[in-house]
């Protein structure tokens, strides 16, 4: 994050894409704070070639009715978990242990093969009823760099996977796109005074023995 603000503060532009997880961001998609602006989605030009960026396609692609009834889901469901935590602070009920999005991720582990191609197949197909000729995605979060074919349409597909799993984010350089996985060499050696000790290997402090001066008499 320190980096991406750096970056805008520096006058790069930077265009966060909001995704299914970012509830409060999605309140203020269009927003522009600077150089950083908020979008659902993104048409990016790139030497001539439309490149559509959005998240989730599958979700975009649901009607109107469908998406207030998804909304009315969230809140009854928020109202159902606001009503439970101040029942837990009557004494007697138990308190239950509320796991964050970030803890389910990471233990729900990647995608099987078979939701992967699903959704690759239906973002394809997403693109080419949108009329773009290219798509880059991020919900599966499976790193991709691909192109698929629909009738007889070309349809170039792109995820950039995520930093959990893959240690994976998707680049355009070189005139390309490329996945770049990270790598300790691309930052040089660490610094050594930044090591962690092992208590088994610590090195042990030298031991003086300080004797007491002998008098003349002795």
């Amino acid at each position: 994050i320190h980096q991406i603000m750096q970056m805008a503060l520096e006058g790069t532009r930077v265009v966060i894409i909001t995704g299914k997880e970012e509830t409060l961001l999605k309140k203020y998609a269009g927003v522009n704070l600077g150089n950083i602006h908020l979008r659902r989605e993104m048409i990016l030009k790139l030497q001539g070639k439309e490149y559509l960026i959005t998240d989730n396609p599958v979700a975009d692609h649901r009607g109107v009715l469908a998406k207030k009834l998804n909304s009315l889901t969230k809140r009854l469901w928020s109202l159902r978990q606001a009503t439970g935590n101040l029942l837990s602070l009557i004494p007697g009920k138990s308190k239950k242990r509320n796991t964050s999005s970030l803890l389910k991720y990471l233990h729900a582990g990647p995608p099987s093969p078979e939701k992967v191609d699903a959704f690759e197949t239906f973002s394809a197909n997403y693109a080419v009823k949108r009329g773009f000729s290219a798509i880059v995605c991020g919900k599966i979060r499976q790193p991709a760099t691909r192109s698929l074919k629909i009738g007889e349409k070309s349809i170039s597909y792109f995820n950039a996977g995520d930093w959990i799993h893959h240690l994976s984010a998707l680049e355009f350089s070189g005139g390309k796109w490329e996945i770049y996985k990270y790598n300790d060499l691309d930052f040089g050696l660490p610094n050594p005074r930044l090591k962690v000790t092992d208590e088994k290997t610590e090195r042990l402090e030298d031991i003086f023995i300080v004797r007491k001066p002998l008098s003349a008499d002795s």
